[in-house]
């Protein structure tokens, strides 16, 4: 019944709002009084039209109510908990549900929305990284970016070429690394297919209104910015494929205490059990006893001190042949550590005392299992073997490939020639827009320095014949010391327009004294790529000075100040496989001009690392799994010789069929 229920609520998707009153697991009976009148309370105000968001932000103790007014989006089957789910299930779209208790405390909900599931879908997506915390620069720069791979795709009306256009986008900007080289096809854990509530909600919204094989307009979620292509759309599948994968679920969700309590009951009955009519009034005397509480000594002992007419009573309830005792409640008491307030003793110790009847009536089953099912007791059997089997694995290879260092780099050594490089290149790769944007990196790169638009040259005037910097001059100085310290890549370049009637030497003082105060700042001389004197006379003296930098990657941000992909930089050391373009040049030191899919590449091939064996370091992964699986060959190889085996070719082959039919 739980199972089919939850099959068909699978089919639609709920969207309600809620407001929590808190109530502890064991508060004590007024407590639980006043959270529910005060929920009763609230109810009253939602039924009779206030806003609900606004109640939700006054009272609920539900902290995301206080930020989005108790909205929990649209969920499905087995995402809540059991009573929350019924209820929202239960209730009609626009109405205020009953009020509802769970492990969490009270609840309302005002269900706002109800649609037909997602069903099953599968997505490809185009990330941007934007974030809470980036810098503003770095922000307008992923929307711009976006907006931009929006438009070309905008621009392309034919689905199939669309499609193609969209994959090649991801595999070019897509910031999400894991999807981008499928063409920007999300998995959900390996599966590519997601139903209602395994998405974050954003996608899910746009992906209802969304058909097959159109993309979504950008949208924002807290990792970024996205365009999505819904791929596939089909229904959930049927009642018959999905009931063990449901079973499973529902055996771990809050409904497993239903089931439980239902299984506790015909375990009672199957297997017999009895329980003693004053086990209420020893619980009673057990939480009035404070001091017992304090000391977390409840045992017969002291009960029996305490209790003289109860104290015969100390047998609590009998399982099959087993007696269970007062002292054997306690000492579950004393290992779970569980101590409640003196005020919530009574109803702590009677769940308490509940959940103690079933793990005892549990166990007890667990007990009578094998006797009861002939073929439960050849699956321990097999569960038995098995972990044997693992201990022994573990012992003889995986463990031992992991601590046997010497015997690891043995095994490379005689194996490392199948631990290879390729050839790779050391590369920078520009992938331009146009060759108009081509045309100008290159007149750019030739410079080998590049102007930081964040750095406006800095004037420095100074009077006739002074040659000493000032106080104020020196703090107009201070920041290009600290950009420079905290980047290295910056450098300097200074230009100096004479005074009338001044001499080079004069200039040259003026530059040596700007040297200085870098210097004394920790700054070398060697960042001062240029200088120039020039010979202009001017009324007073003027050295100007300039901060650029040696990291190409600002071009980036200059060439995409109007279109985010006008240009992209790719650095590093890669195999011709590991970078597409590479494939399309000539695996040689060298610049490459290429065409691609209607864009422009310069790659500048700056050397090539000759093929050659990995260093371990550089493969320990693979040459562990490789060693194991060396040393279970090893160790099988071994049994064979140390013991006889044969084969039963009939259950052999009754093994493969059945297989095969899986």
């Amino acid at each position: 019944k739980l199972v089919k229920e939850a099959y068909s609520r699978l089919n639609e998707s709920v969207r309600a709002s809620h407001i929590l009153i808190m109530v502890e697991q064991y508060a004590n009976p007024e407590d639980t009084l006043a959270a529910y009148k005060k929920i009763q309370n609230i109810r009253k105000k939602a039924v009779a039209g206030e806003n609900f968001a606004e109640l939700a932000k006054t009272y609920s103790d539900d902290p995301s109510g206080k930020i989005n007014g108790g909205d929990l989006y649209y969920f499905s089957s087995l995402q809540m908990v059991y009573p929350f789910e019924t209820a929202a299930y239960s209730t009609q779209k626009g109405k205020i549900s009953e009020i509802v208790r769970t492990r969490f405390g009270y609840h309302i909900l005002k269900v706002t929305d109800k649609k037909p599931s997602l069903g099953k879908v599968q997505v490809a997506h185009i990330m941007i990284r934007s974030s809470e915390g980036m810098i503003a620069e770095d922000t307008l720069k992923a929307y711009r970016k976006i907006q931009e791979i929006y438009s070309q795709l905008e621009k392309e009306n034919d689905e199939a070429k669309q499609k193609t256009l969209f994959e090649n986008l991801a595999k070019q900007f897509s910031e999400d690394y894991r999807s981008r080289e499928r063409g920007g096809q999300l998995t959900n854990n390996g599966n590519p297919e997601f139903t209602s509530g395994t998405l974050v909600p954003p996608f899910e919204e746009k992906l209802s209104t969304t058909k097959k094989g159109e993309i979504t307009a950008p949208f924002k979620t807290a990792f970024g910015w996205h365009i999505v292509r819904l791929i596939e759309k089909d229904a959930i599948e049927p009642f018959e494929d999905l009931q063990p994968i449901l079973q499973q679920k529902i055996a771990k969700d809050s409904r497993a205490e239903i089931q439980q309590a239902v299984l506790i009951d015909k375990l009672k009955t199957e297997n017999g059990f009895s329980q003693n009519k004053k086990v209420d009034d020893i619980l009673t005397q057990m939480a009035a006893d404070s001091a017992i509480q304090k000391a977390n000594m409840w045992t017969v002992s002291r009960f029996e001190t305490q209790n003289p007419k109860l104290a015969k009573d100390k047998n609590l309830f009998m399982v099959g042949t087993k007696n269970y005792t007062l002292d054997n409640f306690a000492s579950y008491l004393e290992k779970e550590n569980k101590l409640p307030a003196p005020e919530k003793a009574l109803p702590f110790l009677r769940e308490e005392y509940q959940n103690f009847v079933a793990q005892k009536i549990i166990d007890n089953e667990k007990l009578l299992l094998s006797k009861k099912y002939l073929e439960y007791r050849f699956l321990l059997q097999e569960y038995y073997d098995g972990i044997l089997l693992f201990k022994i694995m573990e012992q003889k290879v995986w463990a031992k490939a992991l601590a046997d260092q010497e015997g690891l780099m043995s095994f490379y050594e005689e194996n490392k020639e199948n631990y290879r490089w390729q050839d790779r290149a050391k590369v920078t790769i520009y992938n331009a827009a146009d060759q108009k944007t081509l045309s100008m990196l290159k007149d750019s790169l030739k410079l080998g320095y590049y102007a930081v638009d964040n750095f406006q040259p800095l004037k420095l005037e100074f009077d006739r014949r002074n040659v000493k910097l000032s106080d104020e001059q020196t703090k107009k100085l201070a920041p290009f010391a600290l950009a420079a310290k905290t980047n290295p890549s910056y450098v300097f370049t200074l230009e100096a327009a004479k005074g009338i009637g001044e001499t080079n030497e004069m200039m040259n003082n003026r530059i040596d004294a700007i040297r200085a105060f870098f210097k004394k700042e920790g700054i070398e001389n060697v960042r001062f790529v240029a200088q120039k004197i020039g010979n202009a006379k001017v009324a007073k003296a003027i050295i100007q000075i300039k901060i650029l930098t040696t990291n190409y990657k600002v071009l980036e941000k200059r060439f995409n100040k109007e279109n985010a992909l006008r240009l992209e930089i790719t650095n590093g050391l890669f195999e011709k496989q590991a970078q597409p373009i590479l494939s399309k040049i000539d695996f040689k030191k060298g610049d490459y001009t290429v065409e691609e899919n209607g864009r422009m590449y310069y790659v500048i091939v700056e050397e090539i690392e000759p093929a050659r064996v990995k260093k371990l370091e550089e493969t320990r992964g693979v040459v562990i799994s490789d060693y194991q699986q060396f040393l279970e060959k090893e160790w099988i190889e071994e049994l064979r010789k140390k013991y006889e085996f044969t084969t039963d070719e009939k259950v052999m082959q009754s093994v493969l069929e059945k297989n095969a039919k899986h």
